[in-house]
């Protein structure tokens, strides 16, 4: 069996050779006819290979910071067009924050969602997250998006085992 762009659950399932029972299962969604299995497996490759050139323009002298937006871009691009997994809502809250001076900004966690990273320049950060809030999130008080939907993260080594 073959797998085109747009394969069926029925080409999937003889490909892989399981039972109906086990294609449910795995596949989660069965009002799904066509599965987008060439785009997916694009997205993954294209992801592991921005993921490598960040970490490389990260660890070289001078890094090019527009660069790394347009890597994060790129991902949140992958993500809508390749992978299916963005909303109509996170495409907006990405562009507002592209407007509002995001050097990139892409949807994070599993899709499905309205969570977004963006990168912004450190002295821009008041002024994004104010442009931000009056693009997206206007209509709820301000004092319950800042700092709980709405909030500034450096950048640091993450989650580590610490021995005693």
């Amino acid at each position: 069996a073959v797998v085109s762009k747009q394969s069926t659950g029925e080409e999937i399932k003889e490909l892989l050779k399981c039972s109906e029972e086990e294609w449910h299962s795995w596949a989660g969604r069965s009002d799904l006819s066509t599965f987008r299995l060439y785009d997916r497996a694009t997205h993954v490759a294209g992801e592991a290979a921005r993921v490598t050139e960040f970490h490389n323009l990260c660890t070289s002298v001078g890094a090019n910071v527009e660069q790394l937006g347009k890597l994060i871009d790129d991902s949140h691009f992958s993500l809508k067009d390749m992978y299916n997994v963005s909303t109509e809502e996170l495409d907006a809250l990405t562009q507002i924050c592209r407007d509002a001076g995001a050097l990139g900004s892409r949807l994070v966690g599993a899709g499905f969602g309205g969570c977004t990273v963006s990168m912004v320049q450190s002295n821009q950060v008041e002024r994004f997250i104010d442009q931000v809030y009056q693009g997206f999130y206007s209509h709820l008080p301000k004092e319950e998006v800042i700092g709980k939907y709405l909030f500034a993260t450096k950048p640091s080594a993450g989650a580590a085992v610490l021995k005693m």
